[in-house]
């Protein structure tokens, strides 16, 4: 461990804060279950839209000793690019996911678990001073695919409309 790392790790553990302290000491996430939830999303990918026209090359792999999952998505003709991570938050026991597009678009999500996958939750701004509640789902299919479905709402989650569904396949190596 760094002398710098080590220092953080002592101040912490010195102010009350020993789990922050034995985070800073870089135990990784390989064998905590939580951690698992959504290892069916690393791999590379290909993903369509409902119609089947390609929209992205996607690689997501674990990063920083398996407490993160990196996402790089590629659009296809045309299509922008983007970078996304998510996380699980031990202190609130949520998923975080940030995303940032190669056109200025950012956006962050909470998660939960559902069946085959996870629900990411986010509140934004909408046009006329109203506020949208997002849906995103990440859902494992029976035949390895992933369903990404994204619906909205505007009225507090009583009605919602889809946004728009892909489909990621595995691509061949």
């Amino acid at each position: 461990m760094s002398t710098f790392r080590r220092a953080v790790t002592v101040v912490l553990a010195a102010i009350g804060l020993p789990v922050l302290a034995q985070a800073q000491q870089g135990s990784g996430c390989a064998d905590r279950d939580v951690f698992r939830q959504m290892d069916y999303w690393a791999g590379t990918w290909e993903v369509y839209n409902g119609q089947g026209e390609k929209s992205a090359d996607v690689t997501v792999r674990p990063i920083l000793e398996d407490c993160a999952l990196y996402e790089e998505w590629n659009g296809v003709d045309g299509g922008s690019d983007g970078r996304g991570m998510a996380t699980y938050d031990t202190l609130t026991k949520e998923w975080r996911y940030f995303w940032v597009a190669d056109y200025g678009y950012v956006s962050t999500w909470t998660g939960t678990p559902v069946e085959n996958g996870v629900r990411f939750v986010r509140t934004q701004p909408a046009p006329g001073g109203q506020t949208k509640l997002r849906h995103w789902d990440l859902l494992l299919m029976d035949d390895g695919r992933i369903q990404e479905l994204a619906r909205a709402s505007l009225d507090g989650g009583e009605t919602w409309e889809k946004e728009y569904e892909l489909f990621w396949r595995p691509k061949e190596q």
